[in-house]
């Protein structure tokens, strides 16, 4: 928890991407991870920086992010995205071409909502 420690004093929000596979970054589950700091934390948010949409299955993710605001008393947010590295979506054996699409359908979106493809 070393790397939350200068945030909790400065109470800059702490977010943290989702990588797989590679060095550039160390987070394999940012929910998981926020989880942890929030115990710890008392007034910063916590968030996703992004959440690999095409990664993840949409059901247990809502929960996870879900157990995250409830752990962390309403301060998680959650950032979303689509990926970029080859080797992540090789890795889970996930087409890229498809990426897009299938970010866009496993959004989080309001009751209502129709998704935008612009």
């Amino acid at each position: 928890m070393g790397l939350c420690k200068p945030a909790h004093r400065s109470l800059l929000p702490q977010h943290f991407s989702e990588h797989h596979f590679s060095e550039y970054g160390f987070c394999a589950s940012p929910a998981l991870t926020l989880a942890a700091v929030a115990p710890v934390t008392n007034n910063i948010r916590l968030g996703t920086g992004i959440t690999v949409l095409p990664l993840n299955h949409p059901l247990r993710l809502a929960e996870e992010i879900a157990l995250l605001d409830l752990i962390s008393d309403g301060r998680g947010d959650f950032g979303v995205g689509r990926g970029f590295q080859p080797i992540e979506y090789r890795g889970f054996h996930v087409d890229q071409s498809h990426s897009h699409e299938n970010a866009v359908m496993r959004a989080p979106m309001p009751t209502g909502a129709a998704p935008s493809c612009g």
